[in-house]
């Protein structure tokens, strides 16, 4: 994962949503809403989810902190938001047509 490599200082808990002892319940989330949407917590444990989690995700990686910070100073992030959602469903459906969805509904 492109962010993942990016994060050399080890300051976020990436969680594996196909890894078979992921459990999700422990965040009180469930599968199909984790593969829905982009979650993140942030440092105070709230759930942020969509354009936001993302701006809290860059806000933490190099090359992409200036990203975040302007999307948050220019008020973008419902604009962002709204696109975001409109991708993820294409997304998903995308995944459920070539029956991804369902294989990872049988861990």
């Amino acid at each position: 994962m492109h962010y993942k490599k990016l994060d050399r200082t080890s300051s976020i808990v990436w969680v594996d949503l196909h890894a078979a002892t992921t459990d999700l319940e422990l965040y009180g989330l469930d599968k199909n809403a984790a593969m829905a949407r982009l979650h993140v917590m942030d440092s105070d444990g709230k759930w942020l989810t969509g354009a936001w989690a993302f701006a809290e995700m860059w806000n933490k990686l190099p090359y992409y902190r200036s990203l975040s910070w302007i999307l948050r100073k220019c008020k973008l992030l419902p604009l962002t938001d709204k696109i975001y959602r409109r991708f993820a469903a294409w997304r998903m459906r995308r995944r459920c047509t070539t029956s991804s969805c369902q294989q990872q509904d049988k861990d």
